[in-house]
């Protein structure tokens, strides 16, 4: 397996349990449901933290219903995270280049 089909898998798995979590935390019994919140609230920083903000200062006022801006919400996190892994598989992708150009050169 590439490690780019590696790093989509994991985003992907990691997001849906997140997102799942998220939406089911509220429906379980309280033996279970905190430890899900637990685990969407760490699987899904930053963009649970930053999707309910830009959402409100986007659509608080436009009269959509509380279920739209919920899943609107949704959509946010999931490209706020989307940019953040990509932008970190990036960054790890350009040190493992680097450390390897600079084992490369030495004798």
């Amino acid at each position: 397996m590439s490690a780019r089909r590696a790093a989509v898998l994991a985003f992907s798995t990691t997001q849906l349990i997140g997102v799942v979590c998220s939406w089911l935390w509220q429906h379980v019994p309280g033996d279970i449901g905190m430890p899900m919140w637990g685990g969407a609230l760490i699987l899904l920083v930053p963009g649970n933290f930053l999707s309910p903000w830009l959402v409100e200062k986007l659509f608080w006022r436009s009269g959509l219903s509380l279920t739209s801006m919920g899943i609107i919400s949704t959509l946010f996190l999931l490209i706020i995270n989307a940019a953040v892994w990509y932008s970190v598989a990036r960054a790890i992708g350009a040190i493992i280049a680097r450390r390897g150009t600079h084992r490369s050169s030495l004798p």
